[in-house]
């Protein structure tokens, strides 16, 4: 079962198809009347670009892991929202004849989420797609990954600072691990995974498969042939102790020559764990009316941009733990 997961609009044969055909369409403008024609058909161009975003998106939730670890809310551009946690501050007393009853009401804590706005513009170069050197759908599913990167980045990041040195859960238990080395220990591990689920159900544990390996020696399982289609829909790559491993995918930014990084740590020395309630929320507002497109004839360059905007808080950091590999 996928749970806890966004989920895309289409599958991925069908996110295939949909690229396959606005690369068709481009080609057949391309080849009758050039860039010019690419340039004059205004109305295909703003439909082709409008499903070029959606693919990237649609790539983007197809492996989105950000539900592991958030409650996901929409708001309205220009609003400023109040989010009230109820704290169950009821109990039972002793009742006696004729006596005015004791009456208790939750206590709640209010917070709110300050949002940013943001922008992932990218250029599909028609030369490339010309001459069958790239395709639209390649530059679209690199702006997918870009897109996760982001996410994975926003959401780590909070989560990190949440669990910092000295944070502490109900009982006073450390919600970081210090480890003695570079490979995670079982007690390391299974002490987190205890604390976890003293609180919590449907216990995840989340990095990237280098950092998640040595678990595998501590007897987790993989679950066979029946999780193959759930490891390449979403990188749940096994179980250990009841809880879910998830990997993220490390990947290599040749820009800026580094891996993945947390608050400036190396994906490869981070093992989140979460828990199936999140205790985070990411309010996101819907910026679409900005989306654009545009065309350089003279580079002969396609170009379109998705904006967004979203701010995410965590209100319950014992929901969650961090490992932190040395």
């Amino acid at each position: 079962m996928f749970h806890n997961f966004a989920k895309a609009s289409v599958s991925r044969e069908d996110l295939a198809q949909k690229l396959a055909d606005v690369q068709a369409d481009a080609m057949k403008r391309l080849n009758e009347g050039g860039v010019t024609a690419f340039n004059a058909d205004m109305q295909w161009r703003g439909e082709a670009a409008a499903l070029v975003r959606e693919a990237v998106t649609d790539t983007f939730r197809l492996s989105d892991p950000t539900p592991i670890f958030t409650e996901r809310r929409e708001g309205a551009l220009g609003d400023t929202y109040e989010f009230e946690h109820l704290i169950n501050t009821l109990r039972v007393v002793e009742y006696s004849p004729q006596s005015a009853p004791q009456i208790f009401t939750p206590r709640k804590s209010v917070h709110t989420i300050k949002t940013s706005s943001f922008e992932m513009a990218f250029g599909i170069p028609l030369q490339k797609v010309l001459v069958g050197q790239h395709t639209i759908g390649t530059y679209a599913t690199m702006a997918g990954q870009a897109l996760t990167r982001h996410y994975v980045d926003l959401t780590m990041t909070a989560v990190d600072k949440a669990c910092a040195v000295g944070a502490v859960d109900l009982k006073g238990r450390a919600l970081r691990t210090m480890a003695t080395g570079a490979d995670v220990a079982k007690a390391e591990v299974d002490g987190q995974l205890r604390r976890m689920f003293s609180f919590n159900t449907g216990v995840t544990i989340f990095g990237s498969r280098f950092a998640l390996d040595p678990i595998y020696s501590f007897a987790a399982q993989n679950g066979g042939d029946a999780s193959k289609e759930e490891y390449r829909q979403r990188g749940v790559i096994g179980t250990y102790r009841g809880a879910r491993m998830v990997e993220l995918v490390d990947d290599m930014n040749i820009f800026y020559q580094s891996f993945s990084k947390v608050n400036g740590i190396d994906m490869d020395k981070l093992i989140f764990i979460s828990a199936g309630v999140p205790g985070a929320t990411l309010l996101e507002k819907n910026l679409s009316a900005l989306n654009w497109e545009t065309m350089d004839v003279v580079k002969a360059q396609w170009s379109t941009g998705v904006r967004f905007e979203h701010g995410i808080l965590v209100h319950t950091p014992w929901r969650y733990g961090v490992i932190q590999l040395a």
